[in-house]
């Protein structure tokens, strides 16, 4: 499906599942469906499924909309408790329309959770409550961290959805690349594919200029602080200011890519953590690496490009609501780098990197290595490093199952 003709149908009464594979466009389509709707009176509510997403998107997490701490089953009386909150039933009343991001990561409870409350609040029996929602999301991409996927749920009935699965790529254009993630995600990879993937296997990464893409936390941290302690030159350091709802802040920082004291050396490689909107000079996701350091400006050479850019202090916000209709509850502000010897997979979703080396040694997750290798824009800046092993690349059989079924409704 194009993005015009999925535009169409995100405008219409029905709630909607917008899928595609990763660079297809998603994100790209709702911010352009966010703006038609403040252009006609609708004021959309966004969330998402983690704090990471909830900060990409300028929303907040389907948790905190919904007013429940964890997946677990809520009971009669967990509803009426959570019900009974009045700001809980005036967000559930004032909602026209809510857009669900990174589903993948949306628990089968989460979801039930949600269309209990919905409807309990607004006082209509039907999914949701009648309220219109749009689920935004891969499944091949990183599943729940607790049970069962969102389309396992009897509220995710496809007989009150539309489904819009976007073809078009937007991300890759290196076509054997984009025919090889399209493999992967079909579980058939030919020989002549499985040949190129191990020739993207490395020995030594060393000399490798490219990110490193780790499953933990506990790695990429140790790689980062080990590499800029090597590194010769002064340090500097840039500390995070805040101000707003303490709580909401806490939030901010907690899921903010940029640290709260960003330690910088001249030479270190690093990792771009906002878009330039006003310029747009570079994307979330853009490498670069450190030639100077002013006091709120770092200078950085982009990478695979002969251009120095300023990197001024950035805003990250917590807001309600659109348009005239926004209001801010807390803002950070801090450089919007990283450093960029390592990050975790899980970080890198919603990223488009120019390179990568995969450590494919510890991946313990279906889709997790897919979601690694997608973010990269073409063949020749993956690097795996580790043992490929028969299911490195492997992906639920139960979402391969589903896509087929997504596919042949979302044409």
């Amino acid at each position: 499906m194009t993005q015009d003709k999925a535009l169409e149908i995100l405008k219409g009464p029905d709630n909607v599942f917008l899928t595609g594979q990763p660079g297809a466009g998603k994100t790209f389509l709702i911010n352009k469906y966010i703006g038609w709707c403040l252009d006609n009176g609708i004021v959309p509510t966004v969330t998402a499924s983690t704090g990471i997403a909830a900060i990409h998107v300028k929303g907040s997490t389907l948790h905190s909309f919904v007013g429940v701490r964890d997946d677990k089953k809520l009971t009669h009386e967990d509803i009426e408790e959570i019900v009974g909150k009045s700001w809980v039933r005036k967000r559930m009343t004032a909602t026209d329309v809510l857009i669900i991001d990174e589903i993948s990561m949306v628990s089968a409870s989460l979801l039930e959770a949600f269309d209990e409350i919905a409807r309990a609040s607004r006082n209509n029996p039907k999914v949701f409550g009648g309220m219109k929602v749009i689920m935004v999301g891969d499944f091949y991409q990183l599943p729940p961290v607790k049970g069962d996927f969102a389309f396992e749920s009897d509220v995710f009935n496809l007989d009150d959805m539309a489904v819009c699965y976007l073809h078009e790529q937007h991300r890759q254009d290196d076509k054997v690349f984009n025919d090889i993630l399209t493999g992967i995600r079909a579980g058939k990879l030919d020989e002549a594919q499985k040949k190129i993937i191990r020739e993207r296997v490395v020995e030594d990464a060393s000399s490798i200029n490219a990110i490193r893409l780790d499953t933990h936390n506990a790695s990429v941290d140790k790689i980062n602080n080990e590499k800029l302690a090597r590194l010769d030159g002064d340090l500097e350091t840039y500390y995070m200011s805040s101000y707003g709802n303490e709580n909401a802040i806490a939030g901010l920082i907690k899921n903010c890519l940029s640290p709260q004291t960003l330690k910088l050396k001249v030479g270190a490689p690093v990792l771009f953590t906002k878009n330039d909107s006003e310029n747009q000079q570079w994307v979330n996701g853009t490498q670069g690496e450190v030639v100077e350091m002013l006091d709120a400006v770092v200078k950085v050479k982009l990478q695979g490009r002969d251009k120095i850019v300023d990197v001024p202090v950035v805003e990250w916000e917590l807001s309600e609501g659109y348009g005239k209709y926004q209001k801010t509850i807390a803002t950070i502000l801090q450089i919007p780098l990283k450093l960029a010897w390592a990050i975790t997979i899980h970080k890198s979703q919603g990223m488009t990197l120019d390179s990568a080396v995969i450590d494919v040694s510890k991946v313990f997750a279906c889709g997790q290595a897919y979601v690694a290798v997608s973010r990269v824009r073409k063949l020749e800046g993956v690097h795996f490093q580790g043992r490929l092993t028969a299911g490195f690349l492997s992906v639920s059989e139960k979402v391969k199952e589903m896509d087929r079924e997504f596919i042949r409704l979302g044409m």
